[in-house]
Order: C-alpha cells, then sequence, then structure tokens
C-alpha cells in the first residue's frame, strides 16, 4: 500500500530521453517509502512517444507529464547512465552484450548532460561502480545495476 507523501519533501522533475529509465523505480520508491525526501511532481520527456511516460500516465496519474524541446534546456539536465551502455549503446541488450563480452566492472555515472543527442557528456557528478561475476545472470546484474541507480 501506498503512504502518502509529506509536505515537506522537495518537489522535482525528472527528464527521460529513453525507455528502460529508472524513472519507473524512483516514482515506486518516492511513494512508498516515508524517508524518501522527494516527491516526483513532474516528468519531462523528449519524445511523445515513450514507454516509460505512458506508464507514469497509467500508474501515476497525478505527476504531471510534457514533452519538451531538449536544445532549449542543454546544460541543465544530468543523466544516468550504466558504464557499459557507453560501449554497448547501440545494442537492444547492453547488459546481456556486456556479459558476453567479459566485462568484470561496470556501475552507474551521473553527468551533466552537455548537448541532447550527441556524445558531448557534460561534467560528471558522481559514480559508483560493483564487481561483474563470471557467473552472474543478465537479470542478477540488472538487478544490482538498478540498486546503484
Amino acid at each position: 500500500m501506498k503512504q502518502p507523501i509529506a509536505n515537506d519533501k522537495t518537489r522535482c522533475a525528472v527528464l527521460i530521453s529513453t525507455n528502460d529509465t529508472s524513472l519507473l523505480s524512483l516514482l515506486a520508491y518516492s511513494t512508498s517509502t516515508l524517508e524518501c525526501a522527494f516527491e516526483i511532481v513532474l516528468v519531462l520527456s523528449t519524445l511523445a512517444s515513450l514507454s516509460d511516460k505512458a506508464r507514469v500516465n497509467e500508474l501515476y496519474p497525478s505527476v504531471v507529464t510534457k514533452v519538451i524541446q531538449p536544445k532549449k534546456y542543454a546544460a541543465r539536465h544530468y543523466d544516468l547512465a550504466m558504464y557499459h551502455k557507453r560501449t554497448f549503446r547501440h545494442s537492444t541488450s547492453p547488459i546481456r552484450d556486456a556479459l558476453q563480452a567479459g566485462v568484470r566492472i561496470t556501475g552507474v555515472t551521473v553527468h551533466f548532460i552537455g548537448e541532447f543527442d550527441t556524445d558531448n557528456d557534460g561534467p560528471i557528478i558522481g559514480q559508483e561502480s560493483i564487481s561483474v561475476s563470471p557467473i552472474e545472470t543478465e537479470i542478477q546484474l540488472e538487478n544490482c545495476l538498478r540498486i546503484l541507480e
């Protein structure tokens, strides 16, 4: 059962530009954990067709969703990305491909966005890494990375 959100929580917006974001996990955490210090009140999307945006509309009707033109807001947003997704960014299954390639260390990076739709990432805000076991499954690694996010 969802706990009511206290009025003293920091109201925040989340920008998504792809599917498979941490957005739904963040929303679930923020609405079910009393200790959570934030409340997501707005989801901005660079594409109207993203399924994560549709899921927010379905599961969290009180959260406002809007589509924006990202170039207007460059350098004001940050991204949370898994390390190996840079190497396997054109893959449909970057976690599986990282495991098959023998990646032994992965993690997440939070960085400011330099320019949208380019490889020009802005300054790094924070990073966390984990070791990858040779016997780890795709599901196990994905769960570990979600916890880091």
